[in-house]
């Protein structure tokens, strides 16, 4: 059976060699270039050409700001989620590749899962159907791309403090692993968004669009990367 799973962001990277401005919190279009070191600590300045948007994560206490920021360079997309707070009930952080850009939150075979979970870290997974990675027949999972004979193509890093916690992701545009998405200049590539709380056995998820402010991001990627 096809998994669908909460989402809370929507994005729509476009890869492309041309400039563009600055990212902004704005609820339309906006643009996110940039190169981050993926180390749990937001630099001064370092996601500033960021694409960010302000949201409110459900949990069990009712609501807890955080902003999601997204940019690329010409070698690697980066994620940023900032919660205020420790969180420590903070499960699971997923980004999800749509590779058919069907825009469907339904998990297709093919998709590209870059996840970080409390239980075992950073994992890059793909999503596959039947036999591939002991899935049931006609069935759909998430498998990590190692047990598939691939390659583990994510750098994350996560840290917790009073005042936020940090969760920091990083993937190759075109990685060469026949799991991952292989993204070129003058691409476009659906990444939707999953953040699960889980308190006393409860879970909470977050997601958009789930109203009139669902937003949609653009990050051109420009410069010479890193």
């Amino acid at each position: 059976m096809r998994r669908i799973w909460p989402t809370f962001l929507l994005l729509v990277i476009t890869l492309a060699l041309t400039g563009g401005a600055a990212g902004t919190r704005d609820a339309a279009v906006a643009l996110g270039v940039g190169s981050a070191k993926i180390d749990g600590v937001s630099g001064p300045g370092e996601w500033a050409n960021a694409a960010c948007r302000d949201i409110q994560l459900n949990t069990a206490g009712g609501h807890t700001p955080a902003t999601v920021c997204a940019m690329a360079d010409v070698k690697f997309m980066y994620g940023l989620l900032r919660i205020k707070g420790p969180a420590g009930d903070l499960f699971s952080v997923t980004l999800a590749l749509d590779q058919n850009a069907n825009g469907s939150v339904i998990a297709d075979a093919g998709d590209d899962f870059l996840r970080y979970d409390k239980s075992f870290g950073f994992r890059d997974e793909a999503v596959v159907t039947g036999p591939d990675g002991g899935c049931k027949p006609s069935a759909t999972c998430e498998v990590p791309d190692v047990q598939l004979g691939g390659t583990r193509d994510i750098v994350g890093a996560v840290q917790r403090g009073r005042a936020d916690t940090i969760i920091e992701i990083s993937h190759p545009l075109n990685s060469g692993d026949q799991w991952d998405v292989a993204l070129r200049p003058g691409m476009e590539i659906h990444v939707f968004a999953n953040v699960v709380f889980i308190t006393n056995h409860q879970n909470y998820a977050t997601h958009i669009p789930n109203d009139a402010n669902s937003m949609i991001l653009r990050v051109p990627v420009i410069g010479t990367g890193h």
